[in-house]
């Protein structure tokens, strides 16, 4: 049998989180100005209409990943959307701490190799460096 969240992980994703913060559905509807409806279909994840699998866009991935504190990327590939329509994060990583996901492939070999190795180069002192808040 296949479970809900092999079928449409995205519904699993956002009703685990919005339980962790401790938000309920209406909440969670105005924070992405989407109706108390639209956010039961999502942890469904087939919409009452229709009674096909419920889809989420891009642009509405992210307005979730926000209103949650998720990881853009997590929520998009969560919700099954194909890389070459997420959105350009380039616009949006001064924004958030999560993204993880940077295209550098508009830079040249060398300034591509200058910023792996600058990440490596943070990733080894974060191992080496007690955190402080």
């Amino acid at each position: 049998m296949t479970t809900n969240q092999e079928k449409y992980p995205i519904s699993d994703l956002v009703r685990n989180q919005r339980r962790t913060l401790d938000m309920n559905q209406e909440h969670l509807a105005k924070a992405i100005d989407k109706t108390r409806f639209w956010v039961i279909d999502l942890e469904k994840g087939i919409s009452r209409r229709t009674g096909e699998p419920f889809t989420v866009d891009p642009m509405m991935c992210m307005k979730l990943a926000e209103a949650l504190d998720l990881d853009p990327v997590e929520v998009l590939s969560a919700a099954k959307v194909p890389e070459s329509e997420w959105p350009n994060f380039s616009k949006i990583i001064s924004q958030s701490d999560y993204v993880k996901h940077v295209d550098i492939t508009r830079l040249t070999v060398r300034q591509q190799d200058l910023v792996i190795n600058l990440v490596n180069e943070f990733k080894e002192l974060n191992l080496n460096t007690p955190y402080e808040k």
